[in-house]
């Protein structure tokens, strides 16, 4: 999630089968999942002050925004930004956003004023509401980062002390096989998919191969966390109908020290 050549087309993504679909389950289902595997208490979320991180279009910050005390939606992409800034909930009292790259120095940079562009104001830039955060969660965002150093670093100084960090990713089937991978290289046969977590993307046609609670755990083991732990959540409808199963997904979880 490093700032970068424009990649992504929003409206073309806010527009793909599924899209809306796998934000509803994502919000309404695995993210509390996930918390509550976590420890978090149902009862708590309205007092939590929850950092989205590649929050995308907007489709999941509905759900979040009704959830949590507060959300602020980061996302590196212009084009992505751009349309979640068109959606109803970037209206809301309690959403602001952000287009910014998660790296090491962004905590700091919080404090300072950042882009956060309306349709009126391509130009706009606030001072995030606050600079660290309850909660930080991401869905399906991780098989994207480029350098996973920076990125959980970026995410742990964002971080109140004790903050959690909640991620949801693809799994494998049960049966082993990699539904990711190959939904992946059917929708877009040119990306490259990449199973070393060292390996740092040259450019962003790249994406990482499916993880295990093991593996997905080991990076925010690797990364400063602790508390890490890990548990299924439902399948995501994430490549369309055209005959393609919802992907097995599962959420990891680690906490900034105290």
């Amino acid at each position: 999630m490093a700032a970068s050549e424009e990649h992504w087309d929003g409206e073309a993504y806010k527009e793909r089968p599924g899209t809306r679909e796998m934000a509803k389950v994502n919000g309404e289902t695995n993210v509390p999942k996930a918390l509550a595997a976590a420890g978090i208490d149902p009862k708590s979320f309205k007092s939590l002050h929850l950092l989205e991180v590649g929050a995308g279009v907007g489709t999941v910050t509905p759900y979040l925004a009704d959830m949590f005390a507060s959300v602020h939606a980061l996302e590196p992409s212009p084009s992505m930004l751009a349309q979640l800034a068109k959606e109803p909930v970037a209206t809301r009292d309690n959403v602001t956003y952000s287009q910014h790259p998660v790296t090491p120095s962004t905590g700091a940079e919080f404090a300072t004023p950042l882009l956060s562009p309306t349709p009126a104001d391509h130009e706009r830039k606030l001072v995030p509401p606050r600079a660290q955060f309850d909660v930080a969660i991401c869905t399906l965002v991780v098989h994207h980062v480029d350098d996973f150093a920076p990125f959980f670093a970026g995410v742990l100084s964002l971080l109140k002390p004790g903050g959690l960090f909640v991620a949801i990713e693809f799994r494998k089937d049960d049966d082993g096989h990699d539904l990711s991978k190959q939904y992946h290289l059917e929708v877009a046969p040119e990306l490259t998919p990449v199973s070393d977590d060292d390996f740092k993307f040259p450019n962003d046609n790249h994406f990482r191969t499916a993880y295990s609670h093991e593996s997905l755990g080991a990076l925010f083991k690797k990364n400063g966390y602790v508390d890490v732990g890990a548990t299924d959540v439902d399948s995501c409808q994430a490549f369309g109908y055209d005959g393609r199963k919802a992907v097995p997904a599962i959420a990891a979880w680690g906490r900034k020290p105290e």
